[in-house]
This record gives C-alpha cells, structure tokens and sequence, in this order.
C-alpha cells in the first residue's frame, strides 16, 4: 500500500492508499449504486477508460465466485472504494477479490460519500491519481485521448459461434458474455462478430436477425457502426440493447443526449408502458435517446422512473426493437426476463436477405 493522491477538474482532492499502482493515471470518474454484483461491475466492457466509484461503504466480502465472474479481464481503469475487503465472509468463494484487481489500481480509505456527492452534482469529472503532491490540481494531465475509440478496445477480434437454432449476428461493441448466453437459451445460434463487420459481412453470414450490444463511449462517434446499422435497417430483425439501442435510434433519425450523471447501477427501476409493471434493472450508460426526435413511427415501450428517461423503444414498421438496459445480468439471476423471447418471436416468418 502506497499513498496516492485524486485530483478532481474541479479542483478537489481525496488521498488514500493504493494497491498496485505507482505514478499517474488520467480517467473520467463516475459513480455505481451497487453493493452486491461489484464482479459484474468490475468486468463490465462499458466502464473501460473510467474510474469507477462505488457507493457502498465496503466491496469484495463475499469475495469473488468463478461461476458468475463475467469475464476474465478488469474492465476499468480505476477502482475508488471506502474499504476493500481482503478476507471474504463467504466461506464458498473461490478467492479474495484483491487477488482479481492486480491489473487495475485501487483507491481505499477515501470518503466515498462525499465523492459521490460530487459527483452527482457536478455529472462524470476528469480525474487523476498520481502519487505526486501537487498544490493545485494539474488540469493540463487530465486530458483524456481523444482518438481513443472505446468500442474498438473492447470488441472481439474474430467471429466466433456458439448454440443451436435461430441463426442470428450478435454485433460486438463491448458485449456482455450474458447476453450471448441469453440468446442461446432462447434457441438461438450465435454468430458472435467484431465491430468492424460491415453489412455486408453481416448479410454474408445469412442471419434471421441482429443484436446490437452493449458498449462503451458516446454513440456519435461510432460512425461505421452506425452506418451498418443504417444499411441493414428493415432488412433483418434488430434488437439494440444499450449501446446497440442508442445506434438503433440515431439510425431510425433520432437523436441522444447525455445523461446529468449516467444510469449505472443494478436496481435501476423501469415501467413497461403497455402493462404498468416495473422491474429491476442493471443498467451502464451515459447518454439517452431524446424522446423528442422520436420519428412518429417509433413506440416508446418503457420508461425509467427516476427520470422518465426512454428505456425502451420499438419500430413496428422496421421490425426493430431497442432497450437501454440489460436484458439480464448476473446480480440479478432470479429475475424473470422475456426480451429474449421477444426478439425470437421477431424473428418469425423472416426470409434472410
């Protein structure tokens, strides 16, 4: 344990130790309302180049659980807690979770709450951790790299194929494996391809439908991403979830905006428009599509009831679909889910283009 310093753009600091870190890393910060699914979190592809503050006052006592660790790489840059447990409580874990964190630095013994407070006041700010004591905040080494394309760091590098069934493309922007695994429960066979599949690539592979994942960054500057997606609409079913729903809706002429703070968190409530129930959902994302745009022909299916922001949208005339949240996830196991469902039914009576 070393000390370290976070300097916040607004001229804020907060010392603490960290684990495995010596020097300066510059990230955006932004905050996630969880106490439980901390792995899911930690391996989530849409945190990559940001720090992550939890707002729960202690992570890692039930340790990590190989049977629901969503992937094997750290995702974020940068993990900000109040305290990192070291010992687990669960006699059942396979190990501590300091043990998975030594690819990423970790801030302990910061007041979270204040930090989080900030946060949500002020929206993600650019930050930076360095073990260097600086009078003022060093502005000009919080520059981020704006040629740095998240969704390219994030995407898998080769086609790959699991399950039987409906053929369909799942378009990787930074999926999460749960998603896939969805999927094939429901009967489908995946077809699992890099962002940088193009239409035709897409059409090559003679799918009945398109998934578009989850994924990181703004959604503007996926440009070839979303003219693929713009050649293919009313050509195949397409289901867009977060990520995939924001590139779905700017294709149909919608536009998004960005959210005050992001919606990250595992208990993110939602109504269905149709039938008034609402759920739990697991949510990562920083922009919202702008029910104002909406072309006349899109639905609104659900909304988010913290802040009436759209969560779900369909195009009947396009046979297209888009939900900002996760479909399912491994917090929330338990949690009865038909989206799967939906987007299998889409695919009914389709001849492949």
């Amino acid at each position: 344990m070393a000390k370290a310093t976070l300097y916040l753009e607004n001229g804020q600091a907060f010392q603490g130790e960290v684990l495995h870190y010596t020097g300066e890393l510059a990230c955006e910060l932004v905050f996630v309302n969880c106490g439980i699914g901390y792995q899911d979190v930690l391996t989530d592809p849409s945190f990559v180049g940001q720090g992550v503050v939890f707002t729960a006052p202690i992570i890692g006592n039930y340790g990590v659980d190989n049977s629901v660790w969503d992937d094997n790489s750290v995702r974020l840059s940068l993990l900000v807690v109040q305290e990192l447990a070291r010992t687990p409580s669960n006699f059942q874990a396979d190990a501590p979770l300091p043990e998975r964190l030594k690819a990423v630095p970790v801030l302990t013994g910061v007041d979270t709450r204040v930090l989080v407070k900030l946060l949500r006041d002020n929206g993600p700010m650019r930050a930076l951790l360095s073990d260097k004591a600086y009078a003022t905040p060093p502005l000009e080494h919080m520059k981020g790299d704006e040629t740095f394309n998240a969704v390219q760091a994030v995407t898998c590098r080769a086609p790959m194929t699991t399950g039987e069934g409906r053929r369909v493309v799942l378009l990787d922007l930074g999926t999460r494996a749960a998603i896939a695994e969805g999927l094939v429960n429901a009967g489908c066979q995946v077809v699992r391809l890099p962002a940088t599949a193009t239409a035709a690539d897409i059409l090559a592979e003679r799918p009945e439908g398109l998934v578009l994942t989850n994924g990181p960054g703004d959604p503007r500057r996926c440009e070839s991403v979303l003219d693929t997606v713009k050649a293919l609409l009313g050509k195949l079913p397409i289901w867009g979830i977060s990520l995939g729903h924001e590139l779905l809706a700017l294709a149909a002429g919608a536009q998004v905006t960005r959210l005050p703070y992001g919606h990250r968190g595992n208990s993110l409530p939602v109504q269905d428009a149709a039938t008034r129930h609402i759920r739990a959902t697991v949510q990562n994302h920083a922009f919202s599509v702008d029910e104002r745009s909406l072309p006349t022909t899109a639905m609104v299916t659900s909304r988010n009831l913290n802040d009436g922001t759209v969560e779900g949208l369909d195009y009947p005339t396009l046979n297209a679909r888009g939900t900002q949240y996760f479909p399912s996830s491994v917090p929330l196991p338990l949690q009865k889910t038909n989206d799967y469902d939906a987007f299998v039914a889409m695919l009914g009576g389709n001849v492949n283009a």
